[in-house]
């Protein structure tokens, strides 16, 4: 759905956001 970059900008940006943090380890684990 979201693109690698998307996701670890948006996590970087925003890493106390749940969504984020659920993409971002999501995104680790891949």
């Amino acid at each position: 759905m979201y693109h690698p970059r998307e996701v670890h900008n948006m996590a970087t940006d925003r890493p106390k956001n749940t969504k984020n943090s659920r993409i971002k380890t999501i995104n680790t684990g891949t």
